[in-house]
């Protein structure tokens, strides 16, 4: 049973009357009310006709309710009368409703609170089930979101509609059968890709998102540090069907996203609208988020973390949160001793928890110690991992190398991934594999056909 606090039938009949009786109020109210706004049945069909009414472009009178009311709903002389009597207020209209509003918020809290409270009686969960369940439950407000042309029980209707754990593939042979092999990826879960400054953060993200694109995925991509128009000159350079960036919704500050909850609010939006499949944060470091100082960057990046893993659950896509290193934690590290592991980046407990698969970033040219120069002082190579016992171990300058550092289930792929940096953003480098694999198959060949006979 919901408590009276919760209910003002009164004050319901009130705005009925004024909706009824009063036209100047109509255009400024109607926004703000639903018919989830009233509780008693025939003040919710009475609202539903107003409603009618209005969207049809009619103007709202008794007669015109009435005659609704008695064609559509089959009421009774009495019942009619009961409602084209009801009498209207003078004043405070706007924050009436807003008293109602919040009353509708606070039933649907309650009813969320008891329904957990029922869980945790009857389910053997331990603690922590439950107070995600009240995380959700405090988070999820879809209701609070305006989405043009559907109600809070579409939304719920859409979500519940989508399949989980849906399996999303890349258009990529060598990563599918390497990189990707044991996890893949999968809607409902987070990729954590995490870097220092200026190694490609944002570049493997347009790339990882391009390959989405290609395979047919529709996605949104968050970015603070960056425009929307600049983002999409990454994408202009490095995907030949331009056609496909339609299916790539990209939101910048310049559009309203100035923390954590206009990402997830923004996220939330265009899902309900397209069905995505993906969704790109980027980046932790820099998402402000309401009650946390900037300085607080464990707290903040936990929060985002906490909040995206349980975002890419709610609207059933694959969640690219994008996290910045921590350079104090390498300090001390020289050479390819500075491409981070999970110890090194912020939040990172909540990241190794909540990741299904996290991924470092690491640029050679970056560390003067991995750099070579050639006679003119130009930079020509980089010093790969094993240069000090084999000078033969470099590669190009732009290289950029990405190597997975956590995965939840499988194994985990332990060789590092070539890409260049090239004028199309990152090119992944398949050459240098390609003819060492072609070598082993020969080896391999020759060894096959080889007979001391």
């Amino acid at each position: 049973m919901t408590p009276d606090i919760l209910i003002s039938e009164k004050m319901e009949e009130a705005i009925i009357g004024s909706l009824i009786w009063q036209d100047e109020i109509v255009p400024v109210l109607m926004p703000k009310l639903s018919v989830d706004t009233f509780t008693s049945t025939r003040l919710r069909a009475a609202f539903e006709g107003i409603k009618k009414l209005y969207d049809a472009g009619k103007d709202i009178d008794a007669l015109k309710l009435e005659q609704w009311l008695k064609d559509e709903k089959d009421w009774k002389d009495h019942e009619v009368q009961n409602i084209t009597s009801l009498e209207g207020i003078y004043g405070n209209h706007e924050d009436t409703v807003d008293d109602l509003n919040d009353r509708k918020s606070r039933r649907e809290l309650f009813n969320g609170l008891r329904s957990i409270l029922n869980d945790i009686q009857s389910e053997p969960e331990p603690t922590s089930h439950f107070l995600g369940k009240i995380e959700r439950l405090v988070n999820d407000r879809v209701d609070d979101i305006q989405i043009p042309g559907l109600t809070y029980s579409e939304v719920l209707a859409k979500e519940a509609e989508k399949p989980e754990n849906q399996k999303l593939w890349i258009d990529d042979p060598f990563m599918q059968e390497t990189f990707f092999s044991e996890t893949g990826f999968h809607k409902g879960e987070i990729m954590v890709p995490f870097a220092d400054t200026g190694a490609g953060k944002t570049y493997f993200a347009v790339w990882m998102a391009k390959k989405l694109l290609e395979s047919g995925h529709k996605g949104v991509f968050v970015i603070r540090e960056s425009r929307a128009k600049k983002l999409f000159e990454r994408f202009e350079r490095s995907v030949d069907d331009k056609t496909l960036l339609d299916n790539l919704i990209v939101a910048d500050i310049e559009q309203g996203i100035s923390n954590l909850n206009d990402a997830v609010a923004t996220i939330k939006y265009h899902n309900a609208l397209s069905d995505i499949d993906f969704f790109v944060v980027d980046h932790l470091k820099i998402l402000p988020v309401d009650g946390l100082k900037e300085w607080e960057e464990g707290k903040r990046i936990t929060t985002c973390i906490n909040r995206l893993i349980y975002l890419s659950q709610e609207v059933n896509a694959l969640g690219i949160p994008i996290s910045q290193v921590n350079r104090q934690t390498l300090n001390g590290s020289h050479g390819w001793g500075k491409e981070p592991g999970l110890p090194n980046i912020y939040g990172s407990s909540a990241i190794e928890q909540a990741a299904h698969l996290a991924v470092s970033i690491f640029r050679p040219s970056n560390y003067e110690e991995l750099c070579i120069y050639d006679s003119n002082g130009e930079l020509s190579a980089v010093k790969g991992p094993n240069y000090s016992n084999n000078p033969g171990d470099k590669f190009p300058p732009n290289s950029v190398f990405i190597a997975q550092k956590k995965v939840r289930e499988g194994r985990l792929y332990r060789k590092r991934v070539q890409f260049l940096h090239t004028d199309k953003g990152l090119v992944r480098e398949a050459k240098k594999q390609s003819s060492m694999d072609d070598a082993m198959r020969k080896a391999k060949q020759q060894k096959q056909n080889y007979s001391p006979f």
